[in-house]
């Protein structure tokens, strides 16, 4: 989310699910900026700096309904509105907590409209994506190659680019 700070904008890419709905920063758009981040998945890495490993993280079947929680607003910023969007995160489940202590708040197509809509309670969905159905394959290091790009990315390591 950006917020104006004279000639400053401040964005976080990530908003911690059980606090957004309170921070100033992320309260109206709790309220009126629900979104769904589409994807097929996401990264994480492990390992000690400069020799770091990649994971993708996906639903175990490829099946499409893959969507993180997200908030977006459009605050003005210098006369002009400044589109921005954050992903909800919250603690990460067993199956991916060995690679980071947090993940994005995964949303199942029938908690889609529930999370749009606002009806019922918001804090029940905020969850990692159901352990059962995760798949964490170690991927190529070409991920943080410039330019790098194709289904290679997200093939186990050996098989990519």
């Amino acid at each position: 989310m950006a917020q104006a700070a004279g000639r400053n904008a401040r964005l976080d890419l990530q908003a911690r699910a059980e606090e957004a709905a309170e921070k100033p920063m992320f309260r109206d758009a709790w309220r009126h900026g629900r979104c769904l981040v589409p994807a097929i998945g996401y990264y994480e890495w492990t390992g000690p700096r400069g020799d770091k490993t990649p994971w993708f993280v996906s639903l175990a079947t490829n099946a499409p309904g893959f969507c993180m929680a997200g908030l977006w607003a459009a605050p003005m910023l210098g006369g002009e509105p400044l589109v921005t969007a954050t992903i909800l995160t919250t603690a990460a489940g067993a199956a991916t907590r060995h690679l980071h202590p947090r993940s994005p708040v995964v949303l199942l197509e029938e908690e889609w409209e529930g999370w749009l809509t606002g009806t019922g309670d918001a804090t029940v969905l905020m969850h990692p994506a159901p352990d059962a159905r995760v798949r964490v394959t170690e991927v190529s290091r070409d991920v943080n190659r410039v330019g790098a790009e194709g289904p290679g990315l997200v093939e186990p390591a050996g098989l990519g680019l």
